[in-house]
């Protein structure tokens, strides 16, 4: 069933949820920060928490939107160790394969909810108990020039060294940022320094195509990667993204929340697929109808 996911989330108005947001690079910072976003337009208290030793017991809790949940990765097992525990389990815009066994876990409890149609035809053919939804891409939702005006102070950094410190010595149940990720937060931001007017942002992970990188391609969502873990860290590694892709006039990329962004901000957008299903199932859903954004086949070479 298709959903307005702003009178979905409303339910859960003035009520504490527990949010594991989506663990990866630069993009699951921007759909937790269009997550964030929404969430404290409706009231919902939204608690970041150790997804590793908080025990979520009758809690109702939200799973970040994403693409990871596939196979025996770091999702299914955090689903798999607690929907039977708690009240309410709701898997926040999704693409979803290859988890047959996982699905027939899920009982009434779950409500999951797909970002795109493949994913969506493939839990409605499934055995699952869960309850299964259709909704936009929560990175959609978000509000690009607000999350642009973010800068983390130092109080802001200071605040997420002391979560590091207190997370090491087990003494607070929030999520510890990676020392990477720290390190990062320090950094100062990189900029446009040649004053290019195109960037081509195409993937170097295991979701990279045959197509030919340019010389000049920069992976910016594993580059400006700080985490997850914290608010601060989502905002600030968000408005770092957002804003090194605001310095260019044209984007060429295979990264699904490259294309979002660079499209929500107003950019002229050449958006190519990923090595499986993702990039063209979510446009023909939801990026079809942006006048600023063309999609491009796989047969493509070069951009």
């Amino acid at each position: 069933m298709e959903i307005n996911i702003e009178d979905y989330l409303a339910r859960f108005s003035n009520k504490d949820v527990f949010y594991i947001p989506n663990p990866g690079n630069a993009g699951d910072s921007i759909i937790a920060e269009g997550t964030i976003q929404k969430c404290n337009q409706l009231g919902v208290n939204l608690r970041f928490v150790d997804r590793h030793r908080h025990p979520l017991h009758d809690q109702i809790v939200f799973y970040g939107g994403g693409g990871n949940i596939a196979k025996s990765n770091f999702s299914v097992r955090f689903i798999r160790r607690i929907h039977n525990n708690v009240k309410k389990l709701v898997i926040l815009p999704h693409t979803i394969h290859s988890v047959d066994a996982l699905l027939n876990e899920l009982g009434e409890n779950v409500d999951i909810i797909c970002r795109e149609k493949v994913s969506y035809l493939y839990l409605m053919n499934s055995k699952t108990k869960a309850n299964v939804y259709l909704a936009k891409d929560m990175a959609l939702h978000m509000d690009t020039n607000i999350a642009m005006q973010y800068k983390a102070g130092w109080v802001d950094k200071i605040s997420v060294v002391g979560c590091y410190v207190l997370c090491k010595l087990r003494l607070s149940d929030k999520q510890a940022p990676t020392f990477k990720g720290l390190l990062g937060l320090f950094r100062a931001p990189i900029e446009n320094q040649d004053d290019r007017k195109i960037l081509n942002a195409f993937r170097t992970d295991g979701e990279k195509t045959k197509l030919d990188l340019p010389d000049d391609n920069i992976d910016i969502s594993e580059v400006f990667a700080l985490g997850t873990e914290t608010e601060v860290m989502i905002k600030e590694g968000g408005a770092r993204f957002l804003k090194y892709i605001n310095q260019f006039e044209v984007i060429n990329t295979n990264r699904l929340h490259v294309a979002i962004s660079a499209t929500l901000i107003g950019k002229s957008v050449n958006f190519y697929p990923n090595n499986y299903y993702k990039c063209q199932a979510v446009y023909e859903y939801s990026l079809k109808q942006f006048s600023n954004l063309t999609w491009h086949d796989q047969e493509a070479k070069s951009a």
